[in-house]
């Protein structure tokens, strides 16, 4: 096998939002900057709070809304990537998410088509209808299997691939998150406002992530107003999305009294629930908090709970497909959990998308449990968390990435 000394790299993503795959496809690309030519095209112009050294490129293609518009978008898009690609000699194009993955393999040329697969296709709830039948039994196998290589963050996700989707598994390969753990235990000392810190001076429970069904904050509200009854506990969402007004106005049917917590602000109107928007450093706000949760119904490789083992705090989270059991070593990945299961780095909950009572009394009971712990066993269990997270630093999973790019 030929390697190539200095590749080209072009990684596709439809936007550069705010979310774990933007924040995975920029990690990436900078990380490999000094091994290859990296680029970041996107469909459309698209900003990015993140850094990049990256240069940054569009396809110029507005989507379409009718159909004939949709296909006709397509086709350009098609057509503008595969100039991209034979104007700059790309030697690897490596895509995530699934729209971006089409449109890789769909115009491969003469470059290497990679796919990232970032979360499970199978319990996605929001893929339904004949649109996600199209997609699950249509698209996905009959095209993914034309690219080169498909990269999965979980070996969940790639038994997904092969068993749901029939994806030939000599064409997938593994490559969990990485994560820069010593830049974010220095961005987790940075001082937090001094009006933030009111917040902290009680046991306070972190969510982070977009605000989207995936995430089920909702139901999660439900599970706090309990709680709260019990202990004086806060909770603080950090994250941004469609969702906001609906989960403050569940706020107010549980009793409970939700606070958005704007940057401009220097007084904090005191409440129970604090919805604080996208954050470029949430590492400081991590550290402060008492236990971070992860509540998702399904995931890829949820970063939040890997940062929050970073910071060094209490973690629970939901058995959600896909990520969490492999972050945790639990050896049965494919048993579903059913009651609460204590690891020697956090706690794997039952899935809360149907939430019933038995569930719902489990879940309290162990936050209650968790948060009444003695200091000291906490302490045991956060330092074994950061030793499991070692395993996912930059520098253990950057070479597999390096192979990738270096193939002919």
């Amino acid at each position: 096998m030929a390697i190539i000394e200095k590749p080209v790299v072009l990684f596709l993503i439809p936007d550069l939002g705010n979310g774990g795959a933007e924040k995975s496809i920029l990690s990436i690309s900078n990380s490999l900057s000094g091994h290859a030519k990296t680029m970041i095209c996107t469909f459309d112009e698209s900003y990015s709070s993140y850094e990049t050294v990256s240069q940054i490129i569009h396809l110029g293609v507005p989507s379409g809304s009718t159909f004939l518009q949709k296909v006709h978008c397509w086709y350009r898009r098609r057509r503008e990537l595969l100039r991209i690609k034979k104007d700059y000699s790309v030697n690897v194009c490596i895509s995530f998410l699934e729209g971006a993955n089409y449109l890789n393999i769909l115009s491969k040329g003469e470059s290497r088509s990679v796919i990232s697969v970032r979360g499970s296709k199978k319990y996605d709830r929001l893929i339904k209808g004949l649109n996600g039948m199209i997609r699950k039994k249509v698209l996905i196998p009959l095209l993914y299997p034309r690219a080169d290589i498909i990269i999965s963050v979980s070996e969940e996700l790639r038994l997904e691939l092969i068993h749901y989707f029939h994806i030939p598994p000599a064409l997938l390969k593994t490559i969990v998150n990485f994560y820069d753990i010593q830049n974010i235990v220095e961005r987790s000392q940075i001082p937090l406002p001094s009006y933030i810190l009111p917040i902290f001076s009680k046991k306070t429970i972190m969510l982070m992530g977009r605000l989207h069904p995936q995430k089920e904050y909702s139901q999660f509200l439900g599970i706090f107003s309990r709680l709260k009854k019990e202990l004086n506990i806060n909770l603080i969402i950090v994250g941004e999305g469609d969702l906001l007004e609906t989960l403050i106005t569940k706020c107010h049917d549980l009793g409970l009294k939700p606070t958005e917590i704007r940057s401009t602000e220097e007084h904090l109107e005191t409440g129970d629930v604090y919805f604080l928007n996208f954050q470029d450093n949430p590492f400081p706000y991590l550290k402060h908090s008492s236990l971070f949760v992860n509540c998702s119904s399904w995931e890829g490789f949820p970063n939040s709970l890997v940062e929050a083992m970073i910071c060094k705090i209490p973690v629970i989270s939901t058995d959600c497909p896909t990520g969490p059991k492999e972050i945790f070593k639990v050896q049965n990945t494919s048993s579903v959990i059913k009651k609460a299961l204590e690891t020697p780095y956090g706690w794997i909950m039952p899935r809360i998308h149907y939430l019933n009572k038995e569930t719902e009394n489990r879940w309290v009971n162990t936050l209650s449990k968790i948060l009444q712990l003695d200091p000291g066993l906490l302490e045991h269990k956060t330092n074994m968390a950061y030793e499991r997270v070692q395993e996912f630093g930059r520098d253990r999973i950057l070479h597999k990435w390096l192979d990738i790019i270096s193939r002919r």
